[in-house]
């Protein structure tokens, strides 16, 4: 798939009308939503994984910037 602007992907389940998770791709941006979002390595580790109730991040080290 290619987009020249941005890619949306969507998954709607059978008796909803709206996306029920997605994941846009943009120029300059990554957006996703879903009741879990989860990024692994190329090996199935688990970087980070988010849900409403929780947040996991199994990165070894971790860098927070800002004020």
């Amino acid at each position: 798939m290619e987009g020249y602007h941005n890619l949306t992907i969507a998954a709607t389940a059978e008796n909803k009308n709206f996306p029920e998770t997605f994941l846009h791709l943009g120029v300059d941006s990554v957006s996703a939503a879903g009741n879990k979002v989860t990024v692994e390595t190329p090996d199935g580790q688990s970087l980070f994984m988010a849900t409403k109730d929780d947040i996991l991040v199994g990165a070894d080290r971790l860098t927070v910037t800002g004020e």
